[in-house]
């Protein structure tokens, strides 16, 4: 057994970012907080084949980790659907509608941002609009106030 270690700021205000999340599944879903968090171990424990997480895991743990792991592009679309209560948008419309505010993320922390930590920025603006990852890159790509220096990863253009 490894021994405790406390949390630093830092882990604890990452953990503090992810609760509003936690707390729109709940509303989705109607279940109290508690029942998310021990949901969200079975998942893990199904998806590390119980090496970490809590070993009650149900038939539709498996099902929906067997599903998805490897397509995380479909679990994205579904869970916008499931959010949004409506058909999705085409990638372009989505694109036109997320470019402004991805730009404004890239501009404003002014460091080279990977497209997983600007889609879960993008999330934690509004939890009741998740933008799969292709259609912010091509949001981004499109623009001419941000470059992509590696693949999948933007900052801001510098002026010429």
């Amino acid at each position: 057994m490894t021994a405790h270690r406390p949390w630093t700021e830092d882990e604890t205000l990452l953990a503090y970012w992810a609760l509003p999340l936690m707390r729109a599944v709940g509303r989705v879903t109607n279940r109290p907080f508690p029942a998310i968090a021990m949901k969200l171990a079975n998942l893990l424990a199904v998806e590390t084949n119980f090496r970490e997480g809590l070993p009650n895991v149900s038939a539709m743990d498996r099902a929906v980790v067997g599903r998805f792991a490897l397509h995380a592009d479909e679990l994205e679309e579904r869970v916008a659907q499931l959010l949004s209560g409506q058909a999705l948008k085409d990638d372009r419309t989505l694109a036109e509608e997320v470019r402004e505010e991805a730009v404004d993320l890239v501009q404003r922390h002014g460091i080279p941002l990977h497209l997983d930590v600007l889609s879960a920025l993008l999330i934690a603006r509004n939890l009741g609009r998740i933008i799969p990852k292709r259609v912010i890159a091509a949001a981004l790509r499109t623009s001419d106030q941000v470059v992509e220096v590696e693949p999948f990863v933007f900052t801001r253009r510098e002026p010429d």
